[in-house]
């Protein structure tokens, strides 16, 4: 199988994890306006699956440093860079605190689960990938049995949010056969995009440490967000003075264009 051992290698993998898993989420976006988000998972996970499968068969069973100072500081940076992403979010119009409750509940929640899952993939995996001690599997099997349980939870937490969604109404199975070709497509890329993603962190985990390894992929809370204000120009009505903050904006002449892009885009 391949496997990394060079750590500049490895950081430079980190970084592809931390675009991917922060641009994963467009592809929902493409779809968004007319295909729920509990519809858009299933092929969501069908992708992980899919992207782990392959991965298996190919980087799986194929192929036989320092530590820079200035590392540390730039992973700060994007723990910095998140809160003022955060705070930024808050100005949006149109955020009721209802909302902004319910939101940060789920966040927290979310948060918290996304914390551990890592740590029982890493402990599954042999810390040597080479001479690799019973017991243990290498990082491409691992990614099979993580899209596994994903696809087998799917079942039991998605169906359930089908029936009792946190916003809009209850959704049937017969709901995913309704979909188009684009939305099935778009909801499998992302999928795959996540899961490439998650497979380059997994493999270079070892090699890049847990310190630079967790800390450059969760900028991908940052890269999300370069999404959000750059190509879907999600300030473009927030309140006075926060997307002169942000960075350079559409011309005057140009804004009428660009609502009318959002509003064709926008998520439901």
């Amino acid at each position: 199988m391949v496997i990394i051992e060079q750590y500049p290698v490895a950081v430079v993998l980190c970084i592809v994890t931390m675009l991917c898993w922060g641009s994963w989420a467009n592809t929902q976006k493409r779809v968004g306006k007319t295909w729920r988000f509990e519809l858009f998972h299933w092929d969501y996970v069908i992708g992980v699956l899919v992207a782990a499968i392959l991965f298996a068969f190919t980087l799986g069973s194929s192929g036989g440093a320092g530590r820079p100072v200035l590392l540390f500081a730039g992973v700060g940076l994007v723990a910095a860079a998140i809160v003022l992403d955060a705070v930024a979010y808050r100005r949006l119009a149109g955020q009721t605190a209802k909302n902004a409750t319910l939101g940060l509940a789920l966040s927290m929640i979310c948060g918290l689960l996304m914390g551990f899952f890592y740590r029982f993939v890493a402990a599954a995996m042999a810390p040597d990938f080479v001479a690799m001690e019973p017991g243990k599997v290498g990082p491409y099997t691992a990614m099979v049995l993580f899209a596994a349980g994903l696809a087998a939870s799917n079942f039991v937490f998605n169906t359930i949010l089908m029936r009792s969604p946190v916003s809009g109404e209850p959704l049937t199975p017969a709901s995913y056969f309704r979909g188009t070709v684009q939305d099935h497509f778009w909801g499998v890329a992302g999928g795959m995009i996540w899961a490439a993603g998650m497979t380059l962190s997994i493999i270079t985990f070892g090699v890049a440490g847990p310190a630079i390894s967790s800390g450059l992929d969760q900028g991908a809370t940052m890269v999300a967000a370069a999404w959000g204000v750059f190509v879907w120009r999600e300030f473009a009505t927030a309140s006075e003075g926060t997307a002169t903050r942000l960075g350079p904006q559409p011309s005057m002449p140009n804004r009428a264009k660009w609502k009318a892009f959002l509003a064709d885009n926008r998520e439901v």
